[in-house]
C-alpha cells in the first residue's frame, strides 16, 4: 500500500471505483468517510468475508503506520464522544471485546434516534432502530451541500448488492437473512445476534471490535456532516489529531479538546 500513488488514484476515481465502498459496506467494513476517496482508490471487489478482513487488517495498518491513526481517532471529537471513547478504552483495557460491540451499537442506536427526534412532530414513541431507520438516515431529501450528496451516493451503490435492490446493512437484517450466515459460522456485525444474547464472548476478536468501531466512527461521522452540512468545517473538526500521537506525547485529549474551545472563544472575542 505505501507504493499506491493516492493523489494520483484519487483523481481517477470513477463509478466503477466509488461502487467499491458498497463491497466493504456488505462485509461489515464501514469506511471513515473523511477518507472514503481514498478507500475508493485502494478497495477491491471481495468474494468472502476473509478476503474482506485481510483487506480490513492491513487498511487499519496503513493507518496506523502511515498517520499514526487508530480506529478511535474516526470518532468525531465532541465533548460527548470523548467520554464514550474514554468507556470504550476502559472496556478494552479489560478485555470486554463483546460489550465494546454492543456499546458501539447502542450509540449508534442513540444517532438514529437523535436524527428522527431532531424532524419536526417526532416523538419517542415513534422513533426506529431498523432497517428503515438506516435508510432514512442516509436519504437525500433536503440535503443541498453537493459534497454531502456525492458522498451519500457513494454509500446507497449498496443497493446493487440486493436482489430486490433495497438499501440495507448487516447490522439491522433479521434474525432470517443472517440465519445462514450464523449457523455456519461467520459472525456478521447485527444488532440482533448481539442485543439479544446470541453471540458468546470467544466469539468476539479484537477484529471484530475494530469492525464496530468503524462503524460508530461512521455513523456519528455522517451524523456531524448532516447537522452541520458544511464540508470544511466537517473536515477540519473530524480530522483531529490521532488519539496515539496524544499519547505518546503524554498529552490529555480533554486538555486538547478545551484548548480548541478557548481558540474559538477568542476568534470570537478578539478584543479579550
Amino acid at each position: 500500500m505505501k507504493k499506491i500513488d493516492f493523489t494520483g488514484l484519487i483523481d481517477s476515481l470513477n463509478d466503477s471505483k466509488k461502487k467499491r465502498i458498497a463491497y466493504c459496506l456488505v462485509y461489515d467494513i464501514y469506511p471513515p468517510l473523511t477518507h472514503i476517496d481514498f478507500i475508493s482508490a485502494v478497495a477491491v471487489p471481495f468474494e468472502n468475508q476473509q478476503d474482506a478482513d485481510i483487506f480490513l487488517i492491513e487498511l487499519l495498518k496503513y493507518f496506523e503506520e502511515e498517520h499514526n491513526k487508530t480506529t478511535y481517532d474516526f470518532i468525531p471529537l465532541s465533548l460527548r464522544t470523548y467520554h464514550e471513547i474514554n468507556k470504550l478504552q476502559e472496556l478494552e483495557k479489560l478485555g470486554f471485546y463483546k460489550l465494546m460491540v454492543i456499546f458501539c451499537i447502542e450509540r449508534i442506536e442513540y444517532i438514529l434516534t437523535e436524527m428522527q427526534l431532531a424532524e419536526e412532530g417526532s416523538t419517542l414513541a415513534k422513533v426506529k432502530t431498523n432497517q428503515p431507520a438506516f435508510r432514512e438516515f442516509i436519504d437525500l431529501t433536503n440535503i443541498k451541500n453537493q459534497y454531502l450528496i456525492d458522498l451519500i451516493k457513494q454509500i446507497t451503490y449498496i443497493k446493487e448488492f440486493h436482489e430486490k435492490n433495497y438499501l440495507e446493512v448487516n447490522l439491522f437484517k433479521r434474525f432470517s437473512d443472517i440465519e445462514e450466515l450464523y449457523n455456519n459460522g461467520v459472525l456478521p456485525l447485527n444488532r440482533n445476534l448481539y442485543m439479544h444474547g446470541r453471540v458468546n464472548d470467544n466469539q468476539v476478536d479484537y477484529l471484530t471490535v475494530q469492525k464496530s468501531l468503524l462503524a460508530f466512527s461512521f455513523f456519528e461521522q455522517l451524523f456531524v456532516l448532516k447537522k452541520q452540512d458544511i464540508k470544511k468545517s466537517v473536515l477540519r473538526k473530524n480530522r483531529h489529531y490521532g488519539l496515539s500521537k496524544i499519547t505518546k506525547n503524554k498529552s490529555s485529549l480533554f486538555l486538547l479538546y478545551k484548548n480548541r474551545v478557548n481558540n474559538h472563544r477568542k476568534s470570537r472575542n478578539p478584543k479579550n
